[in-house]
């Protein structure tokens, strides 16, 4: 306070000190001060005019609490940074306490995150400190450290998935920038793991409906950043087994009727790509029978393998869909 009044020159206006207006200045100085002097200090350092003074003040606080040997830990505990969103100041305060100050062994912010927080609250922490300018640029160098950590113990990507809260809502998926942060992590720990496979449409089709992964797709081919990723999912959705792919090319190359009923990509996307779910298929005109598919495996192309039809539905089903119909009625489908 005394290096502030003399700062001022209030300790030269003798009598007419209380009519200076900087003693006004000063009194809501001390004010506030009192009130919140650590974060108080951080902002004065923020403004060139008073960066100098709020350091040096700072710099004693800081003094104090090292002598009474508050540790970095307590100090985390006492701004409350382990309960939510760690905010500015405070996080700035505690970083150089931590750095320059604290009694003990040094440790990082990145370090005392990660015994606070598992890690998928430490993910979401880190994606909330992203969305504020005060602390973007921190949260990024702490997802990279992260990343590096998750690296050195083969965290799946499929964890890692989840970590980064990508299963949480299919609207503009693609277009999410943790979105690109998963498949950078991807490549990387193929590389780190030899002989691992995995693939982006995998990892998707594992925590996705088929109805979420069209909304995908179709929203992602919008947007012009996100349209070519959208056109790779949607080629590697419809090409992810090898019976689907023979199935296609018998529907669309292989018999006389592939030119009058195509399917529209999205929706070969939705009949080809079912799973994790009960699926009703073709109901009969005039029965109640239906064909089921459940279970949690890959789906139709499962279902293709097993489809003894002329046995479980007889030669008289007459299927609904149209497109269904003439798939039965072709002559290389009555070996089945």
């Amino acid at each position: 306070m005394d290096v502030v009044f003399t700062k001022l020159k209030l300790n030269t206006a003798g009598e007419k000190l209380f009519e200076n207006p900087k003693f006004l200045d000063w009194v809501k100085y001390v004010d506030d001060y009192n009130k919140n002097p650590d974060k108080m200090l951080e902002a004065a350092k923020q403004v060139k005019s008073t960066n100098s003074i709020a350091t040096r003040l700072q710099t004693e606080q800081m003094s104090m609490w090292k002598t009474a040997d508050i540790t970095a830990d307590e100090l985390f505990q006492i701004y409350r940074l382990h309960d939510g969103v760690p905010a500015y100041p405070a996080i700035n305060i505690w970083m150089r306490y931590a750095d320059e100050f604290a009694p003990g062994t040094k440790t990082t912010l990145f370090e005392t995150l990660q015994k606070h927080y598992s890690d998928n609250a430490f993910s979401q922490v880190v994606i909330a400190m992203m969305k504020v300018p005060s602390t973007e640029k921190l949260a990024v160098d702490l997802q990279k450290q992260q990343i590096r950590l998750w690296l050195d113990k083969l965290e799946s990507p499929e964890n890692v998935f989840k970590h980064l809260m990508l299963d949480k809502g299919a609207d503009n998926l693609l277009a999410n920038p943790q979105f690109k942060v998963w498949t950078g992590y991807a490549l990387e720990f193929q590389k780190h793991a030899k002989g691992t496979q995995m693939s982006v449409i995998d990892t998707l089709m594992k925590n996705y409906t088929p109805k979420n992964m069209a909304t995908i797709i179709n929203t992602a081919k919008q947007n012009p950043n996100t349209k070519q990723m959208a056109q790779y999912v949607q080629g590697e959705l419809l090409a992810r087994d090898a019976k689907v792919s023979e199935l296609q090319e018998a529907i669309f190359a292989k018999n006389r009727y592939s030119e009058r009923y195509k399917f529209d990509a999205s929706e070969l996307t939705l009949y080809l790509a079912r799973r994790k779910e009960e699926t009703t298929w073709w109901k009969h005109d005039c029965k109640t029978e239906r064909l089921l598919h459940r279970g949690s495996g890959t789906g139709y192309e499962e279902m293709i393998s097993s489809w003894k039809l002329t046995e479980l539905l007889g030669r008289d089903f007459q299927p609904k869909d149209e497109r269904f119909t003439c798939w039965w009625n072709c002559p290389w489908t009555r070996w089945m």
